[in-house]
């Protein structure tokens, strides 16, 4: 049975907890605000299958795939001003739901938690967009991925590294047809215990709950001094920016900055470095000034990096 002895050899991806047949393994979280297995003994069968789905114990060397690499941006201004940079994202999931397929991200739920969830609705596509530096609860995501496809559905999972390997690696790295997978070269996940924690503590301020919380907001433009402002909004009508020198609204993007809220494992990644197992990788273009003059717009370019010939194929129904 898994055993987190190291709290770095965990990512709390939850590829365990999804793959026991007993469901005897549970997500518990711990003094820092983070997830970890936890085995009930008295039913765990010693399968052993949630050693052997672990992504870091199970590692796999990344076949070296000749990478094509792009700047991107997305034509549609209100989804590029909606997403932390470029907005590849929502396209790529338009695309898919055009084919009668699923759309798998994170979002805030009804409680201000980020978890992983789908949609098979267009409309949707707004809660899945921007960045959100914190890391989300998979759930049962991943037997929802294997559910959708074994209906021949076409599936867009995105998420970090980690969270990719950990589908893969429950899905056993085999071939899957119609999976496409999407992950964003990663700083590291914040404590979601904290920020539960700081959302109470501003709703107790502001004495109103929070409907809607952005890490990044483009209403001074897109730039690394710029982006990085949260936006907090309130039951109330209260709409706070950071960059109105409020005192604590910025607290989470600070606090990740500084190094000191994200998870242990983040500062010993295993899934770090050029080689990326998704189909697409993207991130922040901040020098697109000196790789596209013509592109600086101040309003948000991504830099996609196309990882497989899944990528490749997809690639060619939007315009270069």
């Amino acid at each position: 049975m898994i055993e987190i002895i190291k709290k770095q050899n965990c990512c709390g991806c939850t590829a365990c907890a999804q793959k026991c047949p007993k469901q005897c393994i549970t997500m518990s979280m711990d003094e820092e605000g983070f997830l970890y297995p936890i085995v009930d003994r008295s039913s765990c069968i010693n399968c052993n299958l949630c050693m052997k789905v672990c992504p870091i114990i199970n590692r796999i060397e990344i076949p070296k795939n000749m990478q094509s690499c792009y700047l991107v941006q997305n034509s549609n201004e209100e989804e590029r001003y909606q997403s932390a940079s470029g907005g590849f994202f929502s396209p790529m999931a338009k695309l898919i739901l055009s084919e009668g397929g699923v759309v798998f991200g994170a979002v805030f739920d009804n409680n201000m938690e980020l978890v992983h969830s789908y949609t098979t609705d267009i409309n949707q596509l707004v809660r899945f967009r921007g960045s959100k530096y914190l890391q989300s609860n998979m759930r049962d995501s991943y037997s929802k991925v294997k559910y959708f496809l074994g209906l021949q559905k076409k599936v867009l999972f995105s998420g970090t590294p980690c969270q990719i390997h950990g589908l893969l690696s429950y899905l056993g790295y085999q071939d899957v047809k119609n999976l496409i997978t999407l992950d964003f070269v990663c700083h590291g996940v914040p404590s979601p215990g904290l920020f539960k924690k700081y959302i109470r503590f501003m709703e107790k301020e502001q004495q109103s709950s929070v409907v809607s919380y952005t890490s990044r907001n483009k209403r001074l433009g897109y730039s690394t001094r710029d982006s990085f402002f949260a936006h907090c909004l309130f039951a109330n009508g209260t709409d706070i920016y950071a960059d109105t020198d409020h005192p604590y609204v910025n607290f989470m993007n600070k606090a990740f900055f500084a190094e000191i809220s994200s998870r242990p494992a983040c500062h010993f990644c295993a899934f770090k470095g050029k080689k990326h197992i998704s189909d697409f990788t993207i991130y922040d273009s901040w020098n697109t000034k000196e790789l596209c003059k013509e592109m600086d717009d101040n309003k948000g370019t991504t830099i996609l990096l196309m990882n497989s010939d899944v990528a490749k194929i997809y690639f060619r129904f939007f315009s270069v």
